[in-house]
């Protein structure tokens, strides 16, 4: 077994079992339970990959990259907002986790309505742990579009 080939199959079992994981601890919350099916499914196709099936060529690999950038980039969509602890207003931006932070403190509830209608003013942060969470994630959904094509693109002729 070539060293691609072991590559691939360590990296989607460990990929399958850290979203197996996740669907454990997910208490039922939806962004767990998304992450943890998106893991474990693309795990076990990268695993299968690496030990059976066609290897993916270049093209497929910028693919799954340009799909996986896509990703962080569309998920910047999601906002979550919330205010906790006396009057900080928070404003995080990504999906399946908020991984791009921002936040302020205020004095009152309408210094925080003030915050919320200037939040894209407000200085952002990149959560580390939770934008490699979310790459993981966009790169397991890019696998989920790609590799079934490369495969049944090189399958063998009857």
């Amino acid at each position: 077994m070539s060293s691609g080939r072991v590559a691939l199959s360590v990296v989607g079992a460990l990929g399958a079992l850290t979203g197996l994981f996740a669907l454990v601890i997910s208490g039922g919350m939806s962004h767990w339970l998304v992450f943890g099916a998106v893991l474990v499914a693309s795990g076990l196709l990268l695993l299968w990959t690496g030990l059976r099936g066609p290897l993916p060529g270049p093209p497929a690999w910028v693919a799954i990259v340009v799909l996986t950038v896509a990703g962080l980039a569309v998920s910047l969509l999601v906002v979550r907002e919330r205010v906790c602890c006396m009057f900080v207003y928070h404003h995080d931006l990504g999906y399946p986790w908020s991984w791009l932070l921002s936040y302020a403190e205020a004095e009152t509830m309408p210094a925080v309505e003030e915050l919320r209608a200037r939040a894209a003013d407000l200085p952002k942060h990149v959560h580390r742990g939770r934008f490699v969470a979310a790459t993981a994630f966009w790169t397991g959904v890019a696998l989920l579009l790609v590799l079934p094509v490369t495969l049944l693109r090189r399958r063998p002729a009857p």
